[in-house]
């Protein structure tokens, strides 16, 4: 539905990598709006990198604009900072999506 979903996903994959390699804890409770609270609260915002949003699948790539929309209110109401590094030819059409 938004970059929260690959957030998520990717916190998933490195909470499984960090547990597999001994650290101490769990990362159970490592969910993105939790990250985008604990950045907030230490006086940083936090800053996803999304990189290569053109190899997006393509049933996600049809509902780009409905993803953009709710990436954009994601990002507002947890104050993140979005970076996105991607083909001028995916910008000139999902650079249009996203709000000033």
């Amino acid at each position: 539905a938004s970059i929260a979903d690959a957030a998520e996903r990717a916190l998933l994959r490195s909470g499984r990598i960090v547990t597999a390699g001994g650290a101490l804890g769990t990362m159970d409770t490592a969910t993105p709006e939790r990250v985008a609270r604990l950045a907030a609260d230490a006086g940083q915002p936090l800053l996803v990198v999304l990189d290569g949003p053109e190899e997006m699948p393509p049933p996600l790539a049809h509902r780009l604009a409905e993803w953009t929309a709710a990436t954009a209110a994601w990002l507002r109401e947890r104050g993140v900072r979005l970076v996105v590094a991607c083909r001028p030819e995916h910008w000139e059409t999902a650079g249009a999506l996203w709000p000033p």
